[in-house]
């Protein structure tokens, strides 16, 4: 039968291991930690100080024609600016169905978006000089149907306009 050690052999060498496992560990952790101060840690990426922006995503402001035929043969056509979403200025003129410039009272203007549990955007541009120009409020991106009505001598003018405010890249 094999010797046993002496018991108070045997806790020595258990205090001993213990030690020994506790001075390596306490070892690691101040090498872990001057490591980290001195930013030598390679497991954290380093932060770029300035993000990269995608440039597909930089709003850019522009002009687009838009044109509707409404009653009587009338035609209206002019630009929206910027094309973003928020407040975007409309000038638009009347024409005959012979191309001349034709006179009307203010230009009321009803925007909806198909599809979208949205409140109605109303405004009205005035008359000068034979164009309407003012501002609306088009609050995000996508296609609005835009009622359109006008008092000419002919009686009221009605048609619908399609404005499509794009996504960025799209």
């Amino acid at each position: 039968m094999p010797q046993q050690p002496a018991p108070r052999f045997a806790r020595r060498r258990t205090v001993l291991a213990v030690g020994i496992v506790l001075l390596l560990l306490l070892g690691l952790s101040l090498l872990a930690l001057r490591n980290g101060a001195e930013g030598r840690n390679s497991a954290v990426p380093a932060v770029s100080p300035t993000p990269t922006i995608d440039p597909r995503l930089i709003l850019h402001p522009h002009t687009v024609a838009i044109a509707a035929g409404l009653t009587y043969g009338l035609r209206l056509r002019g630009t929206l600016t910027p094309d973003l979403p928020g407040i975007n200025a409309l000038d638009l003129a009347l024409y005959d169905p012979q191309t001349r410039r034709a006179h009307g009272s203010g230009l009321r203007l009803e925007a909806t978006m198909p599809g979208m549990p949205m409140s109605p955007v109303h405004a009205t541009l005035p008359s000068t000089s034979g164009r309407y120009s003012g501002p609306i409020s088009l609050p995000m991106f996508g296609t609005y149907r835009v009622a359109v009505e006008v008092d000419t001598t002919n009686g009221m003018a009605t048609g619908v306009l399609t404005v499509t405010i794009p996504l960025p890249g799209l």
